[in-house]
């Protein structure tokens, strides 16, 4: 890896050269700061010294003022509208955890492989001991996209970068649901009291959050279904949120 090299003009000036090898030849950029100048080293090992030219390039010639993809992201999360406060949570811990090296690049400098090089980056994460999901990097990546979609929209970035990125895929092993008589004796396993609970979980489906979300008016015990029999129902209107509080399932 290089080492900046610092120097010191007659009349006081500080600049700091970097010097490596671009399709086999020998060049070099200066900086006029030694954080610029370490920060293009850590480029050049990270995306290789020709991505790194072009990032530097695209950077020196952008428009004063123009935002940083984290500082974009952000902007577009507190631009959104009819979103439930949960969804928005999460988006901000997508911008503070997971932009990985897209976060200070400006907006216009980040070019389709950069995106992803990022979704192979995020596909590597290890989550509670497992590789996280190809839905979660799904995600994160529709999340990005979303806000280059809406930059795109406004003239400030030419195109979506995001778009025909190549997506990981998770292949799940088939579910296998238990058959009537282990169903059976599992629900015996509860006492009386909670058994009417998981009878209503394993038949309907619902989410656990749903569930217990349930008030007494949800149950239509009259219902009848189209021939005129009897058919109870339970609309499903509310869930239980991170948050604590009660939103839509």
């Amino acid at each position: 890896m290089p080492t900046p090299e610092h120097h010191r003009a007659t009349n006081g000036a500080e600049t700091w050269k970097v010097r490596f090898r671009l399709d086999r030849k020998a060049t070099s950029r200066t900086f006029t700061s030694d954080a610029g100048a370490n920060a293009f080293v850590k480029l050049l090992a990270d995306v290789g010294p020709k991505r790194a030219v072009e990032v530097l390039d695209a950077r020196n010639t952008v428009a004063e003022g123009t935002l940083t993809v984290e500082q974009w992201c952000t902007k577009h999360i507190d631009a959104l509208s009819g979103v439930q406060k949960d969804t928005l949570d999460k988006y901000r811990s997508y911008v503070k955890n997971d932009l990985g090296k897209l976060a200070a690049m400006p907006i216009t400098a980040v070019m389709d492989d950069d995106v992803s090089a990022w979704v192979n980056e995020l596909a590597k994460k290890i989550w509670r001991g497992k590789p996280v999901s190809g839905k979660t990097v799904k995600n994160k990546h529709g999340f990005l996209s979303a806000a280059f979609k809406r930059a795109e929209a406004r003239g400030l970035v030419p195109s979506n970068p995001c778009h025909g990125t190549t997506l990981p895929r998770t292949i799940k092993e088939p579910m296998t649901p238990l058959a009537v008589p282990e169903y059976l004796r599992f629900r015996e396993s509860f006492t009386p009291h909670w058994q009417p609970l998981v009878q209503t979980l394993f038949e309907t489906g619902l989410r656990w959050g749903e569930a217990t979300a349930l008030q007494v008016g949800d149950l239509d015990l009259k219902a009848v279904d189209a021939a005129g029999d009897p058919a109870p129902t339970l609309r499903i209107e509310r869930a239980w949120k991170k948050s604590g509080k009660l939103g839509p399932p």
